[in-house]
C-alpha cells in the first residue's frame, strides 16, 4: 500500500474518533483493556495510561464473570452493539457457549422517540399528513426497539393496523458503529491468535448484512407476503395482512393481531386452548418450512408467535428469514439418516457440506466426535431426545474442529430447537422425533426414488460432458502459453507477504523522511535567499514548504504512534 493510500485509510478509520474513543473507554472500564495492545489498536495516551494503571480494585463494582461484563459493556455501547450481542447469542458455534448464553439476556431497552417525529416520518414517506391515511393513531407506542417502534392505528376503511416506524437517523448511527466495528474486527483478525480464528471480519460482514435487511422494511414486507402465499391453503396458520400502498423502506403497515403470545402458557390454558394440538402444529409448521418450502421464519421464538381462536398460530416479525436450497435440505436429511444408521464417515462428509472451514479438519477425530454425540443422544431413550443439548454439543464439536456452520443452516437448527422448546412447554409429553420421522422417511424415499436417481445421474453425466468439452480447449490454452513463455504460476506465502508488507512500510517511511528533510532544507534556503513573492515579509515558497513539511511530519509521526512502536 502506498503512503497516500495509507493516509486516506487512517483518515477514514478515525473520522469518528469521538465514537472510537468512547468504545475504548467502555472496554477499559469493564476490564478489557489488556486486549488493546494485543489487537494493536491506536489508543490515546490518556486511555492507555488509564488501563495500564488499572487494578483489580478498580473493577470492584463490575461482575466477576467476563461474559457478564461483556454483556453490560454491549448495553452501554448502544443499540448497534446490543444487536451484535443478540446475533452472537444465536451463534454458539462462533463464540464460547458461556458468552452466547449470557448474550441471550440482552434486550432492546430503549426509550420511545416523540410522536411529532413519527408524524414527520409519515409525512416524508407517504407525502401527506398522518390524518390523510389514518382515522385514529395511538401516540403511545405499543413497543419500542432499537431500530423501530410500533403504534396501533386505524385506516380510513376502519381496519385496525400495526404501524412500524423506523427511528430517525438510525441508519447514520449504525453506519458509524459498523465502520468502527469493521476496523476493530480487522485488527483482531490480524493480530489476535486467540480470537483471530473466529474470523471476526466475517462476523461483522454477516451482522452488517442482517442489519441492512432489518433497516429496509420493504424486504420485511416481501418476506411476509411470500410466507403468506406458501401457507395460503394450510389450516392452522395465519400471517398478518400487509398494506404495500402505505408501506415504505422506513414504514411498515400491517394488520393488527390481537392474540395471546405462545410464551404465555397460563393464559392459553385459561383460555381453553388445546395445548397438545398447538405443540404438534408448531413442530409440523417448522418442519414444513424447512423440507417443503425451503423458506422459513429464522426467529420463531414464542414471542414472535401469537395464538388465536381456533388453535391457530399466527407468525409475526419477518425481518429475519432463512433460505435453504434443495441440495442443502438433502444434505441435512442425509446427515440425520447416516447418524441414525451409525455410518459416521459419510455423516462427516455431509456435515462438511453444511459448514465453512478455513483449514483442514481432523477427519478421524471429527468422525469420533459424531459417534460420541450419536451414542449420547440417539441410542438411548429416543422419547427423551434433547434437541437443544444435541445442538449445543454439535456446536462445540464444530468450534473445536474450526468449522463454522453456514448461517442459514444454523438458523434452521435454531428454529428446530425453538419448536422443541415450545412443544415441551405446552405439552411435557411432546416428542419432536415423532414429527421428524415422517419427514426423514420421505427424504429417504426420495433419496432412493428411481426418478430422483435418474435426475441425479443425468446431472452428473452433464457435468462430466461439460468437463470433457472444456478440457481440450483449456489444454490448448495452457500449452500455447507454455510454448510462448507466457505461462505464469502464482504462489502465496503468508509469512513472506507479511515480511514484504513490513519492508514496504519501512521503505515508505524512509522515503517520506528523506522527502521531509529535503523540503525543510529547501524551504530554509528559499527563506534565507529572501527572493520571490512575500507574505508577512517572508518568501511565500518558503512558507508553503514549511507548512507542507509540518503536515508530512505530523502524518509520519501519527503513523509511527499508531503502529505502537515508538
Amino acid at each position: 500500500m502506498s503512503s497516500i493510500d495509507t493516509f486516506f485509510t487512517v483518515t477514514r478509520t478515525y473520522r469518528h474518533m469521538g465514537r472510537y474513543n468512547r468504545i475504548l473507554q467502555i472496554l477499559i472500564r469493564y476490564g478489557f483493556g489488556y486486549m488493546l495492545d494485543s489487537w494493536r489498536l491506536h489508543v490515546p495516551r490518556s486511555l492507555r495510561e488509564l488501563w495500564q494503571r488499572q487494578r483489580p480494585d478498580d473493577l470492584a463494582g463490575a461482575p466477576e464473570s467476563m461474559p457478564e461484563r461483556a454483556r453490560l459493556a454491549l448495553i452501554e455501547l448502544g443499540p448497534t452493539f446490543v444487536k451484535l450481542g443478540q446475533v452472537l447469542s444465536a451463534r454458539p458455534d462462533l463464540i464460547p457457549i458461556e458468552y452466547a448464553r449470557e448474550f441471550t439476556k440482552l434486550q432492546d431497552r430503549v426509550p420511545s422517540f416523540p410522536f411529532e417525529e413519527v408524524r414527520e416520518i409519515i409525512r416524508e414517506e407517504l407525502g401527506g399528513q398522518l390524518e390523510d391515511f389514518f382515522t385514529e393513531f395511538d401516540p403511545v407506542p405499543v413497543a419500542a426497539a432499537s431500530i423501530a417502534q410500533g403504534h396501533r392505528a386505524r385506516l380510513l376503511d376502519g381496519t385496525d393496523v400495526f404501524v412500524k416506524v423506523q427511528r430517525p437517523n438510525i441508519r447514520k448511527n449504525i453506519a458509524i458503529d459498523l465502520e468502527v466495528l469493521g476496523y476493530l474486527a480487522t485488527q483482531l483478525e490480524l493480530h489476535s491468535e486467540e480470537l483471530g480464528f473466529l474470523r471476526p471480519t466475517r462476523i461483522v460482514d454477516e451482522f452488517a448484512r442482517s442489519l441492512s435487511a432489518e433497516l429496509d422494511f420493504s424486504i420485511e414486507l416481501s418476506n411476509q407476503q411470500r410466507f403468506s402465499r406458501q401457507f395460503s391453503k394450510r389450516l392452522g396458520v395465519r400471517v398478518p395482512k400487509v398494506f404495500p400502498d402505505i408501506s415504505t423502506r422506513r414504514l411498515l403497515v400491517m394488520e393488527y393481531i390481537d392474540g395471546i403470545k405462545a410464551s404465555e402458557i397460563d393464559a392459553l390454558r385459561a383460555g381453553g386452548y388445546d395445548l397438545d394440538k398447538l405443540s404438534d402444529l408448531g413442530a409440523d409448521l417448522v418442519l414444513e418450512q424447512f423440507f417443503d418450502h425451503g423458506f422459513f421464519h429464522a426467529d420463531p421464538h414464542p414471542g414472535n408467535m401469537f395464538i388465536m381462536p381456533g388453535d391457530v398460530i399466527c407468525y409475526v416479525d419477518f425481518g429475519m428469514m432463512g433460505w435453504i436450497t434443495p441440495s442443502e435440505r438433502n444434505d441435512f436429511a442425509n446427515l440425520l439418516v447416516e447418524i441414525l444408521a451409525g455410518h459416521y464417515q459419510p455423516a462427516v462428509h455431509y456435515l462438511l457440506r453444511l459448514t465453512h472451514c478455513d483449514g483442514e479438519p481432523d477427519m478421524g477425530e471429527l468422525e469420533r466426535d459424531l459417534e460420541m454425540l450419536a451414542s449420547r443422544y440417539f441410542h438411548g431413550n429416543i422419547a427423551q431426545f434433547d434437541v437443544g443439548g444435541a445442538l449445543q454439543d454439535l456446536y462445540s464439536v464444530c468450534r473445536r474442529q474450526g468449522l463454522c456452520i453456514k448461517s442459514h443452516i444454523y438458523f434452521m437448527l435454531r428454529a428446530l430447537g425453538f419448536a422443541e422448546e415450545m412443544g415441551r412447554r405446552m405439552n411435557p409429553r411432546f416428542e419432536i422425533v415423532k414429527h421428524l420421522q415422517p419427514f426423514a422417511a420421505k427424504w429417504m424415499l426420495r433419496r432412493y426414488n428411481p426418478i430422483q436417481l435418474a435426475h441425479s445421474s443425468i446431472s452428473v453425466v452433464d457435468d462430466w460432458l461439460s468437463l470433457a468439452k472444456e478440457l481440450p480447449q483449456n489444454y490448448r490454452q495452457v500449452l500455447r502459453q507454455l510454448l510462448h513463455g507466457r505461462l505464469k504460476l502464482r504462489h502465496q506465502f503468508d509469512s513472506v507477504d507479511t515480511l514484504l508488507h513490513g519492508l514496504d512500510r519501512i521503505c515508505n517511511r524512509l522515503a517520506a523522511s528523506i522527502v521531509l528533510g529535503g523540503i525543510v532544507v529547501g524551504s530554509a534556503i528559499v527563506i534565507h535567499a529572501d527572493r520571490g513573492p512575500k507574505w508577512l515579509d517572508a518568501p511565500v515558497m518558503g512558507i508553503v514548504g514549511f507548512v507542507l513539511s509540518a503536515f508530512l511530519g505530523f502524518w509520519l509521526l501519527w503513523s509511527i504512534v499508531r503502529s505502537g512502536r515508538m
